[in-house]
């Protein structure tokens, strides 16, 4: 779950839209690391949280999400944080293949 308001948390400047730029990053490490398609899952709109102490919290989605092949390609993605169906056809074998290949 990023949002936005991770990176306004931060104290120190940080540059124009990171956050979209780290979820791309590490998404595509962890299917080049782990050798297999990787799906990031990001809510859309708008959220309020509730905390045990009882005060409400915005956060607001980057969207984001993805799918990522086992060589880091992003094969789908969604360039907005609303809600949306992201689908892809993915080659099960491609995955096998770099599994023992490498």
């Amino acid at each position: 779950m990023w949002s936005e308001e991770d990176v306004k948390a931060c104290c120190k400047a940080v540059p124009k839209n990171i956050e979209l730029t780290q979820t791309e990053l590490l998404i595509r490490a962890r299917a080049v690391e782990n050798r297999a398609y990787a799906i990031f899952c990001n809510f859309a709109d708008n959220l309020e949280i509730k905390a045990k102490t009882r005060q409400l919290y915005q956060e607001t989605s980057i969207g984001n999400s993805m799918i990522v092949s086992p060589y880091g390609e992003v094969i789908a993605k969604v360039d907005n944080n609303k809600e949306k169906t992201l689908f892809a056809e993915i080659g099960i074998s491609k995955c096998h293949w770099s599994r023992y290949s490498y």
